[in-house]
This record gives C-alpha cells, structure tokens and sequence, in this order.
C-alpha cells in the first residue's frame, strides 16, 4: 500500500507538473497567435498610410499630364477653315510647282489635340492629307503626325514654340519611299493674324534643303 501511495502521489505530482507545462505551452502559443494577428491586422492599416500620400502624388501628376493649357489655347486658336497655296521643291535648283487646297482643323479630345484635314491635287489625283497636334504636359514639348493618301505610313516630330517670334519649331523624321531610308527634317511655322507660312526641309547627306513651303490664308 505504501508504494502505491507513493506511486500515485509520485504519479499525481507528475501529472500536475505536466498539466502545468501545458498550460505554460498553451499561453505561449496564444500569444504568438495574438501578436501574428495583430501584425495582420495592422500591416494593411500600415500600408494603407502609407500608400495614401503616394496615391495622393500619382493622382496629382496624372491630372497635370491630362489638363490642357496655355499650349492646348494656343492651338484652338487656329480652328477654322482655311486656304492654302502649295509650293514644292523636287529640285531645289528648278523652280517649285505650285497648288492650292483648303483646310479644315477642329480641336478634339477635351481640347487636348489638334486634327487638321487637308484637300488638294498631287500629280493630277486628288490629294487629302490628316495631321494631328497636340502638346505634351509631361515632357514639355509639342508633338505632331501625319498620314495622307499618299503613302500607308506616317511622319511623327516633337516641337517648340518661341513667343518672342510666334512660331513653331517642330523636328521629325519620315521614311523615304525610293530608298526605305528614315529621312530627318526640319518644319518652320510662323503666324500673324489670319495667315501662317509653314517651311519644310529636309536633311540630305550634311545639307538642309527646303522642300516645300505652305501659306495659309483664314477664311
């Protein structure tokens, strides 16, 4: 009986201390469930303020990017119809051959971009030409295209614009269809009043040659 006693007392206390470290063991796994959740509840919350300003900032740039301005107005400003007389220069030693069109441009897109539409005569077809404008908030500079029934492909250039002198700067390139050589030039447009006078040239080997020049007339 005496060692029973002492086998169940022995086996008791054994029991307890076990019971104990359990207990023990338990507590720490809940507190680390506790701080986990915690962590988890909290780290959106974190990335949350810290997201915001940088929301905040990536909003603001894009509506500066995306609202026209004092560049857009200046564009506008040529809307309408106009007349054009055309002179062109395959021989820069012959004299030009001459032609005549008309224009139409309107603003579109919020007035964010300028789209011309040209009608003339090209070598005895009719010709019709569309060319877009805009101007770039985000790299500060105009940008311009051009397709016409001419040719499947386009002409891009990116620009500048001098108030003291009120004209536009614009350097593009365009692919020449003899050769499939990316050809560079150079545009010039100049305005006063009612009429503009647009003069091209083209970079040939180290010369910049002009190739055409376009007088505008407002209607």
């Amino acid at each position: 009986m005496c060692w029973n006693q002492h086998g169940i007392i022995g086996t008791t206390r054994f029991r307890q201390k076990e019971i104990h470290d359990e207990k023990a063991h338990l507590c720490v796994l809940a507190l680390a469930v506790l701080c986990s959740l915690i962590a988890v509840g909290l780290a959106p919350a974190a990335a949350q303020d810290q997201g915001a300003p940088e929301e905040a900032a990536i909003m603001q740039a894009l509506q500066a990017a995306g609202t026209p301005g004092e560049a857009h107005e200046r564009l506008a400003e040529t809307v309408g119809s106009w007349d054009m007389e055309i002179k062109m220069w395959m021989d820069p030693s012959a004299p030009p051959s001459v032609t005549t069109g008309t224009v139409e441009r309107k603003m579109i897109l919020g007035n964010r971009v300028l789209v011309e539409e040209v009608t003339s005569s090209m070598m005895g077809s009719t010709f019709t030409g569309y060319g877009m404008t805009g101007y770039d908030n985000v790299r500060g500079e105009y940008w311009g295209t051009w397709n016409d029934s001419m040719s499947t492909g386009i002409s891009t250039s990116r620009g500048s614009y001098d108030a003291e002198s009120n004209s536009y700067t614009f350097h593009g390139e365009s692919t020449n269809p003899m050769t499939g050589d990316i050809t560079k030039n150079r545009g010039v447009v100049s305005r006063k009043g009612n009429s503009e006078v647009m003069e091209f040239y083209e970079i040939r080997g180290d010369q910049e040659v002009k190739t055409m020049e376009i007088v505008y007339t407002k209607k």
